[in-house]
């Protein structure tokens, strides 16, 4: 992130990390980060961003794609991407996925993004 102006300026980056199931290609929500950023003038910053380990979220999503004993064994989970969106107070300055239809789930013009109704595992 880097400001451009010539003030500081205080904005808040939420990172969404989404995955999606082996059997019904569901997407859900890995994890989700808010972080503030105070910038001056020309300042940058760097972000790093962590999963939880995939054990914890695993189980619910062969859960979700209702898979038996021996297909658990052998199903795993998937990472789909990210979406980024910098906020200034409530408005969404800019946004950013990792692929055209995420960039998609951020943008603050569609009727209804899906970013709220991802399941949480």
């Amino acid at each position: 992130m880097i400001n451009f102006f010539v003030h500081p300026t205080e904005t808040s980056i939420e990172i969404y990390l989404i995955g999606y199931t082996e059997k019904k290609r569901d997407y859900y929500l890995v994890a989700k980060s808010s972080h503030t950023l105070k910038l001056r003038a020309n300042e940058s910053h760097h972000l790093e961003v962590f999963s939880k380990a995939e054990s914890t979220y695993k189980k619910a999503a062969d859960d979700r794609d209702a898979l038996s004993k021996e297909e658990r064994s052998k199903s795993r989970v998937y990472f789909r991407g990210f979406v980024v969106m910098a906020k200034h107070g409530e408005e969404v300055v800019t946004y950013i996925g990792s692929d055209q239809r995420l960039t998609e789930f951020g943008n603050p013009k569609a009727e209804k993004s899906p970013l709220a109704g991802l399941p949480v595992f």
